[in-house]
């Protein structure tokens, strides 16, 4: 079974911001210690689709927020992303790109 990521699109001043997750993260709160870190509806979108739709609209977007395992590494392994930008909540990776 194809890997689901729900996502949202946002336009602000002139740029388009990409926040996707891995599915099964959609609406949940992650913590590290006393941060919550809420992995919204609002913000990462209700939306559903596969890694073919993400790829594109990757190559659209200038800032890209990515929660989760699969997310973190469709977004790394396409070189969107370093791994050394990797942050981990509690155990969850988490990663946020900027095309300059």
């Amino acid at each position: 079974m194809e890997d689901r990521f729900c996502f949202r699109v946002h336009k602000a001043g002139g740029k388009c911001i990409l926040a996707f997750c891995d599915s099964a993260l959609s609406g949940k709160t992650l913590k590290l210690g006393s941060l919550d870190f809420p992995v919204s509806d609002t913000f990462y979108g209700k939306e559903c689709c596969g890694a073919a739709e993400i790829l594109v609209m990757l190559r659209e977007a200038d800032i890209v927020n990515a929660v989760g395992e699969r997310s973190v590494e469709l977004l790394v392994g396409n070189g969107f992303a370093s791994r050394e930008c990797v942050l981990m909540i509690g155990d969850v990776p988490h990663v946020q790109a900027i095309r300059t």
